[in-house]
């Protein structure tokens, strides 16, 4: 299987090449076309929503990225990565995605919590029929701001911060988005790669 992590200059590749070796995969890290070859894209990021648009679009990565999600095969976005499959995002001033997934990207509401909101968190899966092993463990987050998906079918699993509850994982047809961080919860996030991956 050919996994490729898409490298746009804002990407925290280390710790997911690491946990992907863990499962036996060996990842390209690329911003060439040669993305086309790949069985799996994987879109990981940190940092700035318009900065991560800017450098993938002058990578000139939008086609490859659109071409590999039309032919049905699998993407995954990872904390940013997974915000830049939305329509746009409103982190200091509007500006659009990947736009793969229907939807805005929104900041956290002030409470008592901190905010970026920093640690491991309990997550609960909607989508227990496929994930019912997932539900109620915890994950990494780092992050201000979160994907809010138009069509709620696509949530996959949800989150609570400030007592509020938001969307920290969509599946749409072959695409996958966590706002956590897979690579970073140890052995929860090491079998929820090899889960999607296996999907």
């Amino acid at each position: 299987m050919n996994i490729s992590i898409i490298d746009y200059y804002t990407g925290n590749t280390m710790s997911l090449i690491s946990a992907l070796n863990i499962l036996g995969h060996t990842p390209n890290i690329t911003n060439k076309k040669e993305i086309q070859k790949s069985d799996i894209l994987i879109l990981p990021g940190v940092g700035s929503f318009g900065r991560a648009m800017h450098n993938i679009k002058n990578l000139d990565l939008l086609e490859n990225i659109n071409d590999h999600v039309k032919k049905g095969k699998k993407l995954i976005g990872i904390c940013l990565g997974m915000q830049l499959l939305f329509t746009k995002s409103y982190e200091s001033e509007v500006n659009y995605g990947l736009n793969l997934i229907e939807g805005d990207v929104i900041r956290l509401k002030t409470g008592k919590e901190k905010i970026p909101n920093v640690g491991l968190k309990k997550t609960k899966w909607l989508d227990e029929r496929n994930f019912l092993n997932f539900d109620n463990k915890e994950y990494y987050f780092t992050h201000s701001f979160v994907a809010s998906p138009t069509n709620k079918n696509d949530i996959i699993t949800e989150f609570s911060h400030n007592q509020n509850t938001y969307c920290c994982g969509v599946k749409k047809d072959n695409i996958y988005g966590f706002q956590f961080h897979p690579e970073l919860s140890a052995s929860n996030g090491i079998k929820l790669l090899k889960k999607i991956i296996d999907i």
